[in-house]
């Protein structure tokens, strides 16, 4: 089998059913003020894991996901000095078959 070369190790690409997921950094986005945040395409629901400083963030506690409109908002307030990492898994990826 050849070997498959990622442009990032945070895409993650095992079958054509839906494993694929997007890493996507958005500690630029962090100001001091913002809460709510906008990732570059709509995620499927519960698919959704926000990194702060490291450590995930818990669905429902410190983040609302607003899948549809591509958006989280967190319960806090994150500084320029934090960092701020989202991975979901695409909503247009084929479910595996059942």
């Amino acid at each position: 089998m050849p070997r498959v070369q990622y442009p990032s190790p945070f895409v993650i690409t095992a079958d054509h059913y839906g494993s694929d997921l997007i890493y996507q950094d958005l500690t630029s986005s962090c100001n001091g003020s913002r809460t709510v945040f906008t990732v570059s395409e709509e995620y499927r629901e519960n698919s959704l894991y926000i990194f702060f400083n490291g450590l995930l963030q818990r669905l429902g506690q410190e983040v609302t996901q607003d899948a549809a409109n591509s958006q989280f908002s967190l319960s806090f307030t994150p500084t320029s000095n934090d960092t701020l990492v989202a991975i979901f898994q695409p909503k247009d990826l084929p479910l595996a078959p059942q």
